[in-house]
């Protein structure tokens, strides 16, 4: 029995005014307002938000319903990772609770599941295309996120399934350029030098998540002191696992 009231479950710290908009992610940003303005249109419905890992697919999607429940705090809206979704499907089968597991679900007014791409299993596939679609016919949001391009899931994913995130608004956030990099390095942390801003946003990182803890780290160790080129290089070295002359 899956227990009420019901948590949204959304970081509040995921806010779609704290995301750095550059091109690599500015039309999924556009994607979420679009939503958030058109309450939901179901032309805009389900929204699929693609990316690799650690590009902002989460922070987005939750930014979303954040900035949803600001505006109608009365609607119900829930975020789950695929994971803790097909976790909660399998123990109401074991249990004998599906019905229980189902009405939860449609109780939705926004469902945010991320990682879709973790849906491998023919049931919770079938169990996924299930309460999309009740959703779906019902007028309500779905959002979903994924880290494997839709052309990558449509072979494994039932073709109804894919069919219908096709229907609805597809959006990719873009791999992260030097001068994007430079533009997030300067966002939070202004006071580091241009040398140290540079030879960061020169390193191939796509994780923004590991970009910050870089970041983060540098500032932590040599909050005292200048951060020369020379000692960022040697967090960078422990963080990353390499050496940097």
């Amino acid at each position: 029995m899956i227990d009420c009231p019901i948590n949204s479950r959304l970081n509040p710290h995921f806010q779609l005014a704290d995301i750095v908009v550059t091109e690599h992610n500015s039309l999924p940003i556009k994607a979420a307002k679009m939503i958030i303005e058109a309450d939901g249109s179901t032309n805009l419905n389900p929204l699929l938000i693609m990316g690799l890992t650690g590009s902002g697919k989460t922070h987005l999607a939750q930014g979303l319903g954040n900035e949803i429940l600001k505006r109608e705090p009365n609607k119900t809206v829930v975020y789950a990772t695929a994971s803790e979704f097909i976790a909660q499907y399998l123990d109401a089968v074991k249990s004998n609770h599906l019905s229980d597991f189902y009405s939860f679900y449609q109780k939705m007014d926004v469902l945010i599941l991320d990682d879709i791409h973790d849906f491998i299993d023919v049931n919770t596939q079938a169990c996924l295309l299930q309460v999309t679609d009740y959703l779906l016919r019902n007028e309500r949001l779905v959002v979903f996120t994924s880290g494997k391009y839709i052309y990558h899931l449509s072979s494994s994913f039932p073709e109804r399934l894919i069919n219908r995130c096709r229907r609805g608004l597809v959006v990719e956030i873009n791999e992260l350029t030097d001068s994007e990099r430079f533009e997030i390095i300067s966002r939070f942390a202004p006071e580091i030098s241009e040398e140290v801003k540079c030879f960061i946003s020169e390193l191939p990182l796509q994780d923004i998540g590991m970009i910050k803890g870089i970041i983060s780290s540098i500032k932590l160790q040599h909050s005292s002191e200048t951060v020369s080129l020379a000692l960022a290089k040697e967090v960078i070295s422990l963080i990353l696992g390499e050496l940097y002359d």
